[in-house]
């Protein structure tokens, strides 16, 4: 009964020190990258936490559903206009986890990103100029082999199309950008930095294998800027 014990309690203890160990998955990169699963709520690397939210307004849909809206809804909405109310205005909509961000698609499937450090604070734009600036989320030429399109949003987000053994699929989806050893460039083949890598730049990424944490990480191997 006494060794029993000693081998449930060191097993226990295997399963602590191993941490996300047991919950990853490498696979070959075939234009999709490879997933190392990282439980999240373990905290192990990986895991991307959201700074905690002063309202209720901003908790209520940190995981709703991306919300469509047409230019007829954003018509209303004023310049200057606080965060809280152009989202009142809107409704609940897709967050990824961050207090202070909302992604709206529009009817012509374009994005709007929307990126404040308050609820208070006062959007520049009318609705219908955040509905003119929004991005499309398909890129109407052909793609480079082995590289996804999309659009940056603050601090590396990368909103895109989502991939499934390298085919594109209905949903779409964002992660963050690891781009600390990756070769970045523009369309014309100069030479780029990360301080090119700006907010609702259309670019194409290729990467070598995600973090699974929310949102994922994608750890970049070359990153090409459109114009």
């Amino acid at each position: 009964m006494f060794n029993k014990k000693i081998i449930f309690v060191s097993a226990i203890l295997t399963v602590l020190m191993t941490g996300c160990a047991e919950n990853t998955r490498y696979g070959a990169f075939d234009g999709s990258p490879t997933y190392i699963e990282c439980d999240a709520s373990y905290g192990g690397t990986g895991a991307v936490n959201s700074a905690p939210s002063e309202s209720p307004l901003f908790d209520e849909d940190l995981f709703h559903e991306l919300t469509t809206v047409n230019r007829e809804q954003m018509s209303g909405i004023p310049a200057n206009t606080s965060y809280a109310d152009v989202l009142e205005k809107l409704g609940n909509t897709q967050a990824y986890g961050q207090s202070y961000y909302r992604q709206y698609l529009t009817d012509d499937g374009r994005i709007i990103q929307l990126y404040f450090d308050s609820e208070d604070e006062l959007c520049p734009y009318s609705g219908e100029e955040l509905y003119d600036r929004a991005q499309s989320l398909k890129y109407g030429g052909e793609e480079p082999k082995g590289m996804v399109y999309g659009i940056l949003g603050r601090g590396g987000f990368f909103t895109h199309y989502d991939t499934y053994d390298g085919k594109y699929t209905d949903k779409i989806t964002g992660d963050y950008l690891t781009t600390i050893d990756a070769e970045i460039i523009f369309e014309d083949d100069s030479p780029a930095s990360e301080d090119d890598l700006r907010q609702d730049s259309r670019v194409f990424v290729q990467s070598d294998y995600s973090l699974y944490s929310y949102p994922e990480q994608r750890h970049c191997t070359k990153i090409v800027i459109l114009k």
